[in-house]
């Protein structure tokens, strides 16, 4: 298996109680490149690029999720190996988007999604993100500020939660969430003043 390659290769590279010399050391990981490949059966290539797999799924395993490790082996998330070293390395920079890609890939694998169309989905949100930031800077660059002498207006402001039906976005749900909860104090303020005008009609 490619994932215990590796991991014997990179056990086996990282001799403890060793001096630390960089010659020696390049000999000893080169020296043990060819064993490892030669007792495996493969190319020392191949030995090479099974360890930084290893390597990377481990990493995922530490920074992400315990899981993930167990669901790219039952292909519960699909990942190919360039991939897994580019989460990976999201991972150490970026943990919590590097959970979201994840997050995204299980949650399409029915679909057929992909580690890498998570990271391209997220790539291309964080983009559209910035995009419209930019434009915001853009905008208000030519603002002027407001004149405070100019005296006081006779202006309200409002802008309520907007009610929606049907949530596609985490923003639109918490949209809803505010306008279920808008709904319930405008009922009990309803009920309560319904509750006043009766007593003042006994009254």
């Amino acid at each position: 298996m490619k994932y215990l390659r590796g991991k014997k290769y990179n056990l086996a590279k990282k001799p403890v109680g060793r001096p630390v010399n960089k010659l020696y050391q390049n000999d000893t990981i080169s020296s043990t490149r060819q064993q490892v490949a030669k007792q495996t059966g493969v190319s020392e290539a191949t030995v090479s690029r099974a360890g930084k797999y290893a390597e990377a799924l481990d990493t995922l395993t530490d920074a992400v999720d315990p899981q993930v490790k167990q669901d790219v082996f039952r292909n519960d998330i699909r990942a190919t190996d360039e991939e897994v070293l580019q989460l990976a390395d999201l991972a150490k920079e970026q943990p919590d988007v590097a959970k979201q890609v994840v997050r995204e890939a299980r949650d399409t694998k029915s679909k057929g999604g992909t580690v890498g169309q998570a990271l391209n989905k997220i790539a291309k949100k964080k983009q559209r993100r910035e995009e419209r930031t930019n434009k915001i800077v853009q905008i208000t660059e030519d603002n002027r500020e407001l004149n405070a002498g100019l005296g006081q207006f006779n202006v309200i402001y409002a802008d309520p939660p907007w009610r929606y039906e049907h949530s596609k976005t985490d923003n639109r749900q918490i949209d809803a969430l505010n306008t279920k909860q808008m709904v319930a104090q405008e009922t009990e303020l309803l009920t309560t003043s319904y509750r006043v005008a009766i007593c003042h009609a006994r009254k």
